[in-house]
């Protein structure tokens, strides 16, 4: 039993100590900082709805400016720690077997195997782990823009002080249609 278990955190500690796995720490850092301040600010009892809108926006406006330059940096934060540690980790991503395809039938096309382990780690972690950020936030915006369509006038009584009958009048007329049909 102890040998299982000394082989298996063997085991984990070389996968610990790869470029690769610097990389995802720093990616998930980079990532997770940002959603724990926005989620901090949603959890206050007083949250503003078109504050909690503007919150998304701007990660989702930081997000797809990461997808873009966020790897690069994250590489090079990824070798600055290298070097500063006191343990022995290769600078270099590990190379993997491509895989061939067999094709069945004569008109199926030979996909164009990958080259750079650096490519093959980038398209398969990161930017696919991006893109499904990047979808899901423009999810919850969409759903937070379109809520607060429906009911951003409640939020800002003051300015309902200012604006005129004909525009009170049209959102609760837009509000009562929502109620009643959903």
């Amino acid at each position: 039993m102890k040998t299982q278990i000394l082989c298996d955190c063997e085991a984990i500690i070389t996968e610990m100590l790869t470029l690769e796995f610097i990389i995802w720490i720093h990616v998930w850092y980079e990532i997770l900082i940002r959603v724990n301040n926005i989620s901090k600010i949603w959890q206050k009892v007083n949250i503003n709805l078109k504050i909690a809108i503007d919150n998304l926006c701007n990660f989702r406006d930081w997000i797809q400016e990461f997808r873009e330059t966020g790897f690069n940096d994250c590489i090079t934060k990824a070798y600055e720690f290298i070097e500063k540690s006191s343990y022995e980790i290769p600078t270099t991503f590990k190379e993997k077997r491509a895989r061939r395809k067999k094709r069945m039938f004569s008109y199926e096309a030979a996909d164009e195997p990958i080259d750079s382990a650096e490519s093959r780690f980038r398209i398969d972690f990161f930017t696919t782990m991006v893109d499904a950020i990047i979808q899901d936030t423009d999810t919850r915006f969409t759903a937070l823009t379109q809520y607060y369509n429906y009911f951003g006038f409640l939020y800002e009584i003051n300015n309902l002080k200012s604006s005129t009958n004909c525009e009170f009048l049209k959102h609760c007329n837009d509000l009562g249609i929502l109620l009643q049909h959903g």
